[in-house]
Protein backbone atom coordinates (compact mmCIF):
# COMPACT_ATOMS: atom_id res chain seq x y z
CA UNK A 1 0.00 0.00 0.00
CA UNK A 2 1.32 3.41 -0.98
CA UNK A 3 0.16 6.77 0.31
CA UNK A 4 1.03 10.44 0.34
CA UNK A 5 0.32 12.18 3.63
CA UNK A 6 2.09 15.52 3.44
CA UNK A 7 4.94 15.57 0.93
CA UNK A 8 2.78 16.18 -2.15
CA UNK A 9 5.60 18.13 -3.86
CA UNK A 10 7.53 14.84 -4.26
CA UNK A 11 7.08 12.51 -7.18
CA UNK A 12 5.66 9.28 -5.79
CA UNK A 13 4.50 8.34 -2.32
CA UNK A 14 5.88 9.51 1.02
CA UNK A 15 4.78 6.41 2.95
CA UNK A 16 4.45 2.70 2.20
CA UNK A 17 3.60 -0.64 3.77
CA UNK A 18 4.52 -4.01 2.29
CA UNK A 19 3.95 -7.58 3.45
CA UNK A 20 6.26 -10.37 2.24
CA UNK A 21 6.00 -14.16 2.53
CA UNK A 22 9.37 -15.87 2.20
CA UNK A 23 10.04 -19.31 0.69
CA UNK A 24 10.43 -20.82 4.18
CA UNK A 25 6.96 -19.56 5.23
CA UNK A 26 8.19 -16.61 7.32
CA UNK A 27 6.27 -13.36 6.94
CA UNK A 28 7.83 -9.90 7.06
CA UNK A 29 6.21 -6.49 7.20
CA UNK A 30 7.88 -3.25 6.13
CA UNK A 31 6.48 0.16 7.07
CA UNK A 32 8.35 3.26 5.94
CA UNK A 33 7.64 6.98 5.70
CA UNK A 34 9.48 10.11 4.62
CA UNK A 35 6.55 12.17 5.93
CA UNK A 36 6.84 11.56 9.66
CA UNK A 37 9.49 10.92 12.26
CA UNK A 38 8.69 7.87 14.39
CA UNK A 39 6.96 8.55 17.71
CA UNK A 40 9.13 8.33 20.82
CA UNK A 41 9.61 4.71 21.86
CA UNK A 42 8.80 3.40 18.39
CA UNK A 43 10.98 0.52 17.26
CA UNK A 44 12.98 1.14 14.10
CA UNK A 45 12.90 -2.58 13.49
CA UNK A 46 11.82 -5.73 15.23
CA UNK A 47 12.29 -9.39 14.45
CA UNK A 48 10.37 -12.13 16.26
CA UNK A 49 11.49 -15.69 15.84
CA UNK A 50 11.45 -19.15 17.32
CA UNK A 51 13.93 -18.29 20.10
CA UNK A 52 12.90 -14.73 20.93
CA UNK A 53 12.91 -11.17 19.65
CA UNK A 54 15.42 -8.60 18.44
CA UNK A 55 14.45 -4.91 18.50
CA UNK A 56 16.09 -1.52 18.03
CA UNK A 57 15.10 2.10 18.44
CA UNK A 58 17.99 3.23 16.23
CA UNK A 59 20.73 3.36 18.87
CA UNK A 60 19.95 0.50 21.25
CA UNK A 61 19.88 -3.10 20.05
CA UNK A 62 17.99 -5.41 22.42
CA UNK A 63 17.35 -9.12 22.33
CA UNK A 64 14.88 -10.93 24.54
CA UNK A 65 15.06 -14.71 24.45
CA UNK A 66 12.11 -16.95 25.25
CA UNK A 67 14.09 -18.49 28.12
CA UNK A 68 13.80 -15.13 29.91
CA UNK A 69 17.31 -13.84 29.27
CA UNK A 70 17.81 -10.48 27.63
CA UNK A 71 20.61 -8.13 26.79
CA UNK A 72 21.09 -4.81 25.07
CA UNK A 73 23.89 -2.84 23.48
CA UNK A 74 23.80 0.92 22.92
CA UNK A 75 25.66 2.55 20.05
CA UNK A 76 26.52 6.19 19.38
CA UNK A 77 24.00 8.02 17.24
CA UNK A 78 25.11 8.19 13.59
CA UNK A 79 24.03 10.21 10.58
CA UNK A 80 23.16 7.13 8.52
CA UNK A 81 23.21 8.89 5.13
CA UNK A 82 26.66 10.37 5.76
CA UNK A 83 27.95 7.01 7.05
CA UNK A 84 26.57 5.18 4.00
CA UNK A 85 28.15 7.64 1.57
CA UNK A 86 31.44 7.54 3.53
CA UNK A 87 31.53 3.73 3.49
CA UNK A 88 30.86 3.69 -0.26
CA UNK A 89 33.61 6.24 -0.86
CA UNK A 90 36.04 4.19 1.26
CA UNK A 91 35.26 1.09 -0.85
CA UNK A 92 36.03 3.03 -4.04
CA UNK A 93 39.19 4.57 -2.57
CA UNK A 94 40.52 1.35 -0.99
CA UNK A 95 39.19 -1.18 -3.51
CA UNK A 96 37.40 -3.08 -0.74
CA UNK A 97 34.16 -5.03 -1.02
CA UNK A 98 31.01 -3.25 0.20
CA UNK A 99 29.11 -4.74 3.14
CA UNK A 100 26.38 -5.89 0.74
CA UNK A 101 26.95 -7.43 -2.67
CA UNK A 102 25.22 -6.64 -5.94
CA UNK A 103 23.22 -9.88 -5.55
CA UNK A 104 21.76 -8.59 -2.29
CA UNK A 105 21.01 -5.26 -3.95
CA UNK A 106 19.22 -7.04 -6.79
CA UNK A 107 17.23 -9.11 -4.26
CA UNK A 108 16.09 -5.94 -2.47
CA UNK A 109 15.20 -4.30 -5.79
CA UNK A 110 13.12 -7.39 -6.65
CA UNK A 111 11.16 -6.96 -3.42
CA UNK A 112 10.63 -3.23 -4.06
CA UNK A 113 9.42 -3.85 -7.61
CA UNK A 114 7.06 -6.60 -6.40
CA UNK A 115 5.66 -4.20 -3.78
CA UNK A 116 5.00 -1.57 -6.47
CA UNK A 117 3.39 -4.19 -8.73
CA UNK A 118 1.18 -5.42 -5.89
CA UNK A 119 0.11 -1.86 -5.08
CA UNK A 120 -0.58 -1.12 -8.76
CA UNK A 121 -2.66 -4.25 -9.39
CA UNK A 122 -4.11 -4.87 -5.92
CA UNK A 123 -2.72 -8.41 -6.05
CA UNK A 124 0.05 -10.45 -4.50
CA UNK A 125 3.00 -10.02 -6.84
CA UNK A 126 5.84 -12.53 -7.15
CA UNK A 127 9.36 -11.38 -6.35
CA UNK A 128 11.73 -11.88 -9.26
CA UNK A 129 15.27 -12.91 -8.43
CA UNK A 130 18.61 -12.45 -10.19
CA UNK A 131 18.40 -16.09 -11.30
CA UNK A 132 15.18 -15.52 -13.25
CA UNK A 133 15.09 -14.03 -16.70
CA UNK A 134 12.32 -11.78 -17.82
CA UNK A 135 11.25 -11.82 -21.46
CA UNK A 136 9.90 -8.71 -23.09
Amino acid sequence: MLSTHRLAFMEGEDSAQALFRFDNGAVGQLVTSWAYDPAAGTERFSVVGEHGALTSDGTTLRWDLRDGTNESVTFDEVDTFAAEIGAFGACLRDGTRPIHTEREGIAVLGMILAAYEGARTGTIAPVLTADETVSA
